[in-house]
Order: C-alpha cells, then structure tokens, then sequence
C-alpha cells in the first residue's frame, strides 16, 4: 500500500522543483548547452553548493506559495495563527511558521514556533 502525500505537503514539494528550473536550470543551459538536469532524491549536505542550490529552491517555493504582501495580510487577519494561515495557503504549519520567521513575523502566543 503507497504512501499518500498530504495536499499542503504536496503542494510544497511540487513548487519546489520550480525553484530549480526558474533559477537554476538557466544558469546550467549557460554553462553546458544541450545538457539537462537531474533531480537526486537526498541533497549532499557535505556540497555546499547543493546545499546552497537546494535553500534557494526553498526560498523560491515559499514565496510562490506564500507572497509576502498576501502572506501578511492574512497572518494579521488571523491574528498570528500558524494554522489558520498554513489553511488559507495550503501549506503545512512547518512551512508557514518558516515563512513568517522569514518575515520577521511572531506567531500569536498560543502558537508553537
């Protein structure tokens, strides 16, 4: 029996190849034309230029998913709610708490961060 991703978690895993192809597949043309890409399943964590390449798809990820004018404009509505913001987006709680750190924003206190 397969495993079924959760649709927040499943929207951020496929935005996050986007970050790949919008950022780093150009420079990657530029530098080996005709060559393409592959994904690989787990990053180097010894590769600082993975490691690099993979926050900036992350980075990407979370502000397709997330803009930021929008992504405050709903925290303040919710009053700092991590998971009625994480609904509105459809993105797991891990995801939307990293946002708003990202943001410079505090979750109300009666959220985790």
């Amino acid at each position: 029996m397969g495993l079924k991703p959760k649709p927040h978690t499943d929207s951020t895993v496929r935005a996050q190849p986007l970050g790949h192809l919008f950022i780093h597949f150009p420079i990657v043309q530029r530098r080996f034309p005709g060559d393409g890409m592959y994904a690989t399943r787990w990053v180097d964590e010894t590769n600082p230029e993975l490691v690099r390449t993979e926050w900036e798809a992350n980075w990407f990820a979370a502000a397709f998913l997330m803009p930021e004018a929008v992504f405050r404009n709903i925290f303040e509505i919710s009053q700092g709610s991590i998971e009625l913001t994480s609904i509105q987006f459809g993105v797991s709680a891990k995801a939307a708490s990293i946002r708003a750190k990202t943001l410079g924003l505090s979750p109300g206190t009666d959220q985790p961060f």
